[in-house]
């Protein structure tokens, strides 16, 4: 720096501190501006804290109107040891319920009964938790009051947690259910005495005494188990048992098993006829329906259509005609075995009667069979099997039934009677080509329909004490059918005569062909009583539709 410049800066400092007039006047500017410097920047900084001040308060007001308009927990709420604050409630929910197993009581207890055991531990009992009911508990503190108290409480939960537990309650329900299974593993039913053989050749007996059976003692099983349970303790139990007593002694079964219904048709068939009829009651006899079971004819002689099961050509119904088919006169079996069925008790449960009453049996009380599509079949009603004797002496069909003899009744008689008939059709006629102009040949004979009821009687020390309706029949009203020459007057419709009467619904579309053969008329047989066991007897095909002209029927 030059001497002329440290001069000029010297002179201006003597100048600012000097006493004189002059430099007087330039020093009271100065501070002037430095008190109105320091006054705006007091000003400046009070209306800066004010500012902050009141941005602080609002900032407070908003904060606690959002904690108390929160729909979250509040911090410091403890539910089952898990800190809820800032949680929704279905956030809340989901880490309480995960944490649930956890808190399951600590119990062990071991059942056992001879050398079976089990254990049932927490896991088995279906044990609940109140835990919706806590977390609203929780979830409702500090919600209540005016907002200051509101503030004090939340603030006070953060500083001072709230504590809330879980309280597991078992479920006896679930408990019955897994003791019943533990039950069904010892429980033995008892077994009443039965019949261990039937000899159909002398028609006797064999029996096999009852065994008692094993029970658990429900009640005191479910008590032992629950005291435990309700005590959050472990421990060991022994499966309490009881006999239990069979029913059905052998003595009771040797005075109830019986002949319960018998039944004899004689028939006046073929040779060949004849034959057939045997093999049927053979392929039937000693035949054992267990009990609610049923039993079916045709499953019993298998098809009786083929000659390679035995079965030869005999007089059959088909076509409303009686022709030659295999297995002609197996009908007579399944009517008698029917009588034998109806005297016994047994639940009818299909049958169906021929096209024309047969010979054999009263009116009303035939059943065909036509394998596969025709079967007559029974259910046994009873708690005991049902035995089939069959066979034919001669010219003597006889079905017998033994078994259980009800004490409800002793004895069954069964009634049929003809309830109407109906009009026999206008004749028809079927054009021949190789017959003359006016020749006329009767082709199938007709006859009047007829329609029967019938029922049975159940009696008991002479007296009625019950009626029930057995299956209604309708045997077909038919034309006669004549073959005629061409332009034979009178026989108008010959062009559109069919050669038989319309199919039922039975057997629409299935070719005659392919049902078995019928039997041949038969004589007379008895028409009454036998001695049997209860039950209503069940239905046969709709006695209002026509038979089935094309099915073959294995016998008339």
């Amino acid at each position: 720096m030059n001497q002329t410049a440290r001069t000029q800066q010297e002179d201006s400092f003597n100048d600012l501190y000097s006493s004189s007039p002059k430099h007087s006047k330039n020093a009271s500017g100065g501070w002037k501006k430095l008190l109105a410097a320091a006054a705006g920047i007091l000003i400046l900084g009070g209306a800066v804290f004010a500012g902050y001040s009141y941005y602080q308060q609002q900032e407070q007001q908003r904060n606690e109107n959002n904690l108390l308009q929160t729909d979250h927990y509040y911090t410091g709420t403890v539910v089952a040891g898990i800190e809820l604050g800032g949680k929704s409630k279905e956030e809340a929910l989901k880490a309480v319920t995960d944490a649930e197993p956890q808190f399951l009581p600590k119990i062990n207890i071991e059942l056992s009964y001879e050398d079976k055991n089990w254990t049932l531990t927490a896991q088995d009992l279906g044990y609940r938790f109140n835990t919706q009911e806590v977390l609203d508990e929780a979830y409702a503190y500090a919600r209540t009051g005016s907002d200051e108290e509101r503030l004090k409480r939340i603030k006070e939960l953060k500083a001072s947690h709230k504590e809330y537990n879980l309280t597991p309650t078992h479920d006896e329900a679930v408990l019955k259910q897994k003791l019943a299974e533990i039950e069904k593993a010892v429980n033995v039913a008892p077994v009443n005495a039965t019949v261990a053989s039937f000899d159909t050749t002398t028609a006797t007996f064999r029996y096999a005494d009852g065994k008692d059976g094993l029970a658990v003692e429900s009640d005191s099983l479910f008590s032992q188990v629950n005291a435990l349970v309700k005590n959050n303790e472990s421990g060991s139990i022994a499966v309490p048992v009881k006999a239990v007593a069979f029913d059905v002694t052998q003595a009771h079964l040797q005075g109830h098993m019986q002949k319960l219904g018998t039944y004899t048709t004689t028939s006046t068939n073929s040779a060949d006829g004849n034959h057939n009829m045997k093999l049927a009651a053979s392929a039937i006899n000693g035949e054992v329906i267990k009990p609610g079971a049923v039993f079916s004819f045709n499953t019993a002689t298998g098809d009786t259509n083929l000659p390679q099961n035995g079965y030869r050509k005999a007089v059959a119904i088909s076509g409303g005609k009686k022709v030659m088919e295999y297995g002609g006169g197996v009908c007579q079996v399944s009517s008698t075995l029917y009588g034998a069925a109806i005297r016994s008790n047994m639940a009818i449960t299909n049958r169906s009667n021929h096209m024309w009453q047969s010979s054999y049996v009263p009116v009303g009380l035939d059943a065909t069979v036509s394998y596969p599509y025709l079967d007559f079949q029974f259910k046994n009603p009873t708690e005991f099997p049902v035995y089939i004797v069959a066979g034919m002496t001669g010219t003597k069909v006889t079905v017998t039934l033994y078994g259980y003899q009800s004490p409800d009744y002793d004895s069954i008689e069964v009634v049929s009677n003809n309830t109407g008939t109906v009009a026999q059709p206008a004749d028809q006629f079927v054009v021949d080509q190789s017959l003359k102009k006016g020749q006329k040949v009767l082709d199938r004979k007709g006859n009047a329909g007829i329609r029967a009821s019938a029922k049975r009687i159940f009696y008991r020390d002479g007296k009625v004490v019950k009626t029930e309706a057995l299956p209604n029949s309708y045997y077909r009203a038919i034309a006669n059918i004549y073959k005629v020459g061409p332009g034979t007057e009178g026989t108008a419709s010959s062009a559109t005569a069919s050669s038989a009467p319309p199919a039922s619904s039975a057997a629409a579309g299935k070719p005659a062909s392919s049902a078995p053969a019928s039997h041949a008329p038969s004589s007379q047989a008895p028409a009454s009583s036998h001695t049997s066991s209860s039950q209503p007897v069940s239905s046969q095909n709709d006695p209002e539709v026509p038979d089935a002209s094309e099915q073959v029927e294995a016998g008339q």
